[in-house]
């Protein structure tokens, strides 16, 4: 039979040689010959007819290994005719799957491998092939037929982000709608209820995100929220970019305005998404929530060519996503393939490094970054200038409808904030024009800053929500820059810059002044004020700083007004009403006003507290030299109203209402006269004149003057303290009197606020005292000052105390106790209601000389009675103190947080207040008794201040 097959091969006749050879068990040949004559639907019948007829024993290795090579050959040969159909016939003829893979790899045939895999019931390797031909939808149908229904939803996500993004020559952000989105997005959510319920609510929600049909901020930030708690960087990012862009397309006479300064801007803007509200901090809020973001993909990617990015791994994946790029491990080399090739970002990669193979384009990890960071850092800044020009807009706005400097001021911190992140960004590769740009922003907010935290009415910067704001980091940082402005100049500075430049120093908590090296150059035309500049940036004693701001003052002074770019009149009588406080720590004592106290306050902080008790009694030689020159001063000042309004004219260019600002002007010089007197005792003479003349008293505010006026004796003047206070209370600028060491309480009068500063170092309680809540009543624009604070009392502990039990709210400053009873709800027959001016009522019968009826508080003032008075005052006073009440029948202990400080002065002036008759010998127990409570007070004190801690 092999001779015969050999005659039929050697004659040409394959087919019947291959049939010889078939009948004599020859396979080898058999296949030859068919090889041979291109029979190769005969060698496949002869192939399958073996397999199903052949015995073990007659089947071999080698007749495998010579099946296979036939069908290989035949395969390969169909494949050169491009008849894959044909070719196909063979491959699945293979002995194993695992030949075929190999074969169709090879030759590149995925498209066919992906066919057969699928016709096996190889889902999961029929993914693997759709993968390596980057055809994702297929990928995640093949997955989830495969039973991986998390990875296949999670795909759907990935495809429908990137294309909702780049799709159809799309330059990117934002979302948008192609063929098949919602189709895809459906299909995603139901793949991931087979996962789990919660797996559900993920997809759900990033679902809904991607669909970009949420147009409510409430539910954006649900979706935000959503995202957040599963740590979603996708939706995280989106939803915070959505609710940027619903800021930005908004009107800004939409905008609400915060009248107080946010400490927790995250829970604002939770309330106003709440109710569908923007404002200028919760648009702050959302782009530096986004912003950051950002900022952790510019650190992913500055590590992505070293491999470090752990960290960032998920921001990492976000930026991949976003930009249609598939990254794929391929051993020490890492591909990144763009899904989207011909997206707008992928221009600026030069063609040359652009790779291609089949379907798929590809670039280095180098390439990538660069791409990336330059997308990143033209996306980061242009939503960023948008922010800005938001932000300018609302400025301008605030300032057209005349808002609240606070307002104004916070909008200008705002835009400094941003631009200056901008400019300082280490990501940022900005080119000229942004530069220019944002350094516009930033002579905004230098330019207007200083005149709205500087106001020129008091009033304004008395505002509590303006104390606070001057006091945070992000102020302080904007005076610095403006401070720096004013220093970069090559040419020397001006007296108004030098006014501006110190009183900023003076009312800033940490130095604002950049090293005092930076500003010497600029200083060296005039010795005096660059010793005091020196002195300030180099925080020397305060007899140095006193005498050195007096000398810089008199050169002022001295210098012809004038000239261009002298200083502003505010500036200098805010120096010279800081002379007067320094002047008297030497006193112990200081009696000033509560906007001159509170910038003196705000200096302290990132300061040393002076010596006060090493400074008390040991006045320099200088001292009355000083205080001659204010007093000098500030009469021909009042006294050259010509001259003055000139003054003011030349250097307030913005002043609208030149009279109006010489009324403030001339009351500034008033109060500080007022101020010379009751702390030094000079001036009684020069104040009488001054309100004895009448182009001054009708520049005055008539409460004030009436105030001033109405105590006279034989036709003089009779001020003191209490005058005094009544008086600046009338122009919303209280009396504060301040021990330094020395004992104030003789001092104490119902309209003064009273602070120790042995007792009260902490600065923020100080501030507490000065903007304790007033009455409703007391809040008008033109009187005191606007208090957002209040001391209430939360869980109080009722049971058993009847007559606590309603109390909602105690009266934090002793002096406004009017309707505290009503307010508490008290309607006891037997114990009525405190009237307002009661403590002082007893106070001032304490103090009368007379052993009658005092005519003016219509009380019995005896001996006997004074000391009975005295229990009613302490037992007063225990009320509204901080008192720590044990109820031994109910083991109830009940917190009253009030300010005790000032009530023990007051108790104590009460014992030590100079009675000119002591009481009798009956009374004296009494006084004794009276006199231990004081000192259990001071000790209650001290065990809730240790509580406290």
């Amino acid at each position: 039979m092999e001779r015969a097959g050999e005659c039929f091969f050697l004659a040409g006749s394959y087919c019947s040689a291959a049939e010889v050879y078939a009948k004599g068990c020859n396979f080898s040949k058999c296949l030859s010959a068919c090889t041979k004559g291109k029979l190769f639907d005969t060698g496949l019948h002869y192939i399958q007819y073996w397999r199903q007829h052949g015995t073990a024993d007659q089947r071999s290795r080698e007749m495998d290994t010579i099946e296979q090579e036939f069908l290989a050959s035949c395969a390969c040969h169909y494949y050169k005719l491009n008849d894959n159909r044909a070719m196909m016939r063979y491959v699945r003829a293979f002995e194993s799957m695992s030949s075929a893979r190999t074969f169709l790899i090879n030759l590149g045939c995925l498209d066919e491998l992906l066919s057969l895999e699928v016709e096996s019931g190889n889902f999961l390797e029929a993914a693997g092939i759709a993968k390596l031909k980057g055809e994702l939808v297929l990928e995640a149908d093949l997955l989830g037929k495969g039973g991986h229904f998390k990875d296949a939803s999670l795909l759907i996500l990935w495809f429908v982000f990137a294309n909702s993004l780049w799709s159809n020559g799309s330059k990117g952000w934002p979302l948008k709608q192609f063929l098949q989105k919602e189709e895809l997005l459906t299909k995603a959510k139901l793949l991931a209820k087979g996962v789990s319920d919660q797996f559900y609510e993920f997809v759900h929600t990033e679902a809904e995100i991607l669909l970009n049909s949420q147009h409510n901020l409430f539910k954006i930030h649900q979706s935000l929220d959503s995202s957040r708690r599963r740590s979603s960087i996708r939706g995280e990012i989106l939803s915070a970019r959505k609710m940027l862009d619903m800021h930005l397309h908004l009107s800004t006479s939409k905008y609400l305005w915060e009248n107080d300064l946010v400490s927790d801007l995250a829970r604002l803007s939770e309330r106003n998404f709440l109710n569908n509200q923007v404002s200028a901090e919760t648009l702050v809020y959302i782009w530096n929530f986004w912003k950051d973001k950002i900022v952790n993909i510019f650190k992913f990617l500055g590590r992505l060519e070293r491999q470090d990015v752990t960290d960032y791994g998920d921001f990492g994946e976000f930026c991949l996503n976003y930009l249609g790029v598939k990254r794929q491990f391929n051993n020490l080399n890492t591909i990144y393939f763009l899904m989207i090739s011909d997206a707008q970002w992928v221009r600026d990669i030069p063609r040359k490094f652009i790779q291609s193979k089949g379907n798929l384009v590809s670039v280095d990890v180098h390439q990538f970054v660069t791409a990336a960071q330059g997308y990143w850092c033209s996306e980061l800044l242009c939503v960023g200038m948008n922010v800005l020009t938001n932000l300018e807009a609302l400025y301008n706005l605030s300032v057209r409808n005349s808002l609240s400097l606070f307002c104004q001021s916070r909008s200008l911190t705002r835009i400094y904030e941003v631009a200056n992140f901008l400019l300082n960004c280490q990501f940022l590769s900005s080119q000229h024009g942004d530069i220019k740009a944002l350094q516009k922003f930033i002579h905004l907010a230098t330019g207007c800053f200083y005149d709205c935290i500087y106001p020129r009415d008091w009033r304004e910067s008395l505002k509590e929500n303006m104390i606070s704001l001057r006091r945070t980091e992000i102020c302080r940082n904007l005076l610095k820059e403006v401070i720096f402005e004013d220093v970069s100049s090559k040419n020397n500075l001006s007296y108004a810059q030098l006014g501006r430049i110190t009183s900023m120093i003076l009312g800033s908590g940490e130095m604002v002044c950049e090293p005092y090296e930076k500003m010497a150059d600029v200083l060296q035309w005039n010795s005096s004020w660059k010793a005091l500049i020196e002195d300030l940036c180099r925080n020397v004693s305060e007899v140095s700083y006193m005498q050195k701001l007096n000398e810089a003052l008199v050169d002022t002074y001295n210098a012809n007004w004038r000239k261009e770019d002298y200083i502003l009149p505010g500036c200098f009588l805010f120096m010279l009403e800081r002379q007067l406080i320094l002047l008297s720590y030497f006193q112990g004592c200081c009696f000033t006003t509560k906007s001159s106290f509170v910038e003196w306050l705000i200096y302290q902080e990132g300061h040393e507290s002076p010596d006060f008790e090493g400074l008390m009694g040991h006045a320099p030689q200088s001292t009355e030299s000083i205080l001659k020159f204010v007093v000098d001063t500030v009469q021909l000042l009042l006294h050259n109203e010509k001259e003055m309004m000139e003054w003011i004219r030349v250097s307030e260019k913005n002043v609208k209402v030149l009279n109006d600002y010489h009324a403030v002007v001339v009351l500034r010089l008033v109060v500080i006269i007022c101020l010379i007197y009751v702390n030094f005792g000079w001036c009684e003479g020069l104040l009488s004149d001054l309100l004895g003349r009448k182009y001054i008293t009708k520049k005055l505010p008539s409460q004030f003057y009436d105030a001033i006026q109405k105590r006279q004796k034989h036709k003089s003047l009779n001020v003191n303290p209490t005058v005094v206070a009544e008086a600046f209370s009338k122009i919303g600028n209280p009396l504060v009197v301040v021990s330094f060491g020395k004992n104030c309480s003789r001092f104490l009068c119902p309209d003064a606020i009273f602070v120790d500063m042995k007792v009260n170092e902490s600065k923020d309680n100080v501030l507490r005292v000065l903007f304790a809540k007033t009455d409703a009543t007391a809040q008008d624009h033109t009187g005191a000052v606007e208090a957002n604070t209040r001391s209430s009392f939360e869980g109080i502990v009722s049971q058993g105390i009847e007559d606590l039990g309603n109390i909602t709210e105690l009266p934090s400053n002793v002096g406004d106790t009017a309707n505290w009873n009503s307010r508490c709800g008290k309607k006891d027959e037997g114990n009525p209601p405190l009237r307002h001016g009661r403590l002082w009522e007893i106070f001032e019968a304490l103090k009368s000389p007379n052993h009658g009826v005092d005519e003016r508080s219509n009380i019995a003032c005896d001996p006997t009675f004074k000391v009975m008075l005295l229990f009613e005052l302490f037992f007063i006073f225990l009320a509204c103190s901080e008192t720590l009440l044990f109820l031994s029948a109910n083991h109830f202990i009940i917190y009253f947080q009030v300010d005790i400080d000032r009530i023990t002065c007051l108790l104590k002036a009460a014992i030590d207040g100079n009675f000119q008759n002591p009481p009798g010998i009956d009374n004296k127990n009494l006084l004794e008794e009276a006199s231990t409570m004081l000192h259990e007070m001071g000790q209650l004190n001290a065990a809730l201040e240790m509580r406290s801690v």
